[in-house]
């Protein structure tokens, strides 16, 4: 399951079900909060970092796990305390600052647990290292790794994930217009909808028309108010219908 914010006690049972639940690419789980010395710091930011520079997740702190499957909830004392160090922590070591919702949920009994939700960022997020290094640490599965010097420096050129993460904020339910070259009298550049994304490519459809385009044909995703659509996806292709059937080719002036 990929990454969705956990702020209430619902939220939290429906996505971490005791002896069921394995940590995985969007959830991490901590009996106790990071130890608050230097170590404790690097391991937070670390932490935080990971799901920043993936597609997002969350720490449960509060939540034993053995083999990586969450075993129950336990109280964490002073929480509001803890959700001030960790923001301490995300500002004095991480750069640039990512973007972080900390939510103190509490679980029927009297049980209080803060969920660390990390959204994924679209430009990569440092951690600051002794002297003037930094490292960027990844999710990786149930753990995280530290990224090479090959994939740092080509996600710095990454376009496609920037996209990726703008189509991403547009809801199944709402229009979307087409900027695309398209013939006159061809496709109809208005009420299409985003079906899915993935790294690669957004499913785009109208009605029984559907159509996979490259995210890396994608120039621009932005909000609108026209008349029927609520976002404008803009792409440097060619969409066109030839025989009965929806073509996509790179524009080529």
């Amino acid at each position: 399951m990929g990454y969705s914010a956990i702020g209430t006690s619902a939220e939290l049972a429906a996505r971490v079900v005791p002896t069921k639940t394995l940590e995985d690419d969007a959830l991490e789980f901590k009996a106790d909060p990071w130890p608050r010395n230097d170590e404790g710091r690097r391991e937070c930011a670390a932490d935080v970092a990971q799901f920043a520079n993936a597609s997002g997740g969350t720490v449960v702190i509060g939540a034993p796990q053995e083999n990586h499957i969450v075993q129950g909830f336990k109280n964490v004392s002073t929480p509001a305390e803890l959700v001030r160090w960790i923001e301490d922590v995300i500002n004095g070591q991480l750069e640039p600052v990512p973007l972080v919702d900390q939510r103190v949920v509490d679980i029927p009994g009297g049980t209080r647990v803060v969920a660390v939700n990390v959204p994924p960022s679209p430009v990569l997020i440092a951690r600051k290292t002794t002297g003037k290094g930094y490292e960027f640490p990844i999710r990786a599965g149930d753990g995280k790794r530290y990224m090479t010097l090959i994939e740092v420096e080509a996600r710095m050129g990454n376009r496609e994930r920037l996209m990726k993460l703008r189509i991403e904020q547009i809801k199944r339910d709402e229009r979307v217009t087409l900027d695309a070259h398209i013939p006159a009298g061809g496709v109809d550049a208005r009420e299409w909808q985003v079906a899915s994304v993935d790294d690669h490519s957004v499913t785009l459809t109208r009605g029984a028309l559907s159509m996979d385009v490259p995210l890396g044909y994608v120039e621009a995703v932005y909000r609108t108010n026209e008349h029927g659509a609520a976002w404008v996806i803009a792409m440097d292709c060619h969409v066109q219908m030839i025989e009965n059937r929806l073509r996509i080719r790179k524009f080529r002036p």
